[in-house]
């Protein structure tokens, strides 16, 4: 302490935890107005895989990878969802057939990790636009 200030006073620790949790809330938002806004800019988004009717592009961190899940991509309304393929083969007499299917999980995640897969949908969305400009050039 500084001599000659007033000892500040102490703060109610879930006071502060609550104060945390509102500035996470706005940075939320805010986060979400600005990934709406770079959507709102894709003319067409992209498919997953090449003959997928799924759109959407992938946005998980590497570092935040997990073999417990699939991978995280956003889609055109500006959600996060876990991609999740199956794929079943079968023979019937000497034809091989696969058949892929997709389909789209919401996340249930906290606060602190939706915050990070926020701004890397930004990213990667931004990134898609720059490149599909660059491309349209």
């Amino acid at each position: 302490m500084v001599q000659g200030t007033p000892p500040s006073p102490h703060i109610d620790p879930l006071t502060l935890r609550a104060r945390s949790d509102s500035v996470l809330q706005r940075s939320v938002g805010d986060l979400r107005e600005t990934l709406l806004a770079a959507i709102d800019q894709i003319e067409r988004f992209p498919a997953v895989f090449p003959d997928s009717p799924l759109e959407a592009i992938e946005v998980e961190p590497r570092e935040m990878e997990s073999p417990d899940r699939g991978p995280i991509v956003v889609c055109p309304d500006g959600e996060i969802y876990e991609l999740v393929v199956r794929a079943t083969f079968e023979t019937l007499g000497s034809q091989e057939y696969a058949d892929r299917r997709e389909e789209i999980r919401p996340l249930d995640l906290p606060l602190h990790e939706y915050i990070a897969y926020l701004y890397n949908a930004i990213l990667a969305v931004t990134d898609y636009l720059y490149q599909s400009r660059l491309q349209g050039s």
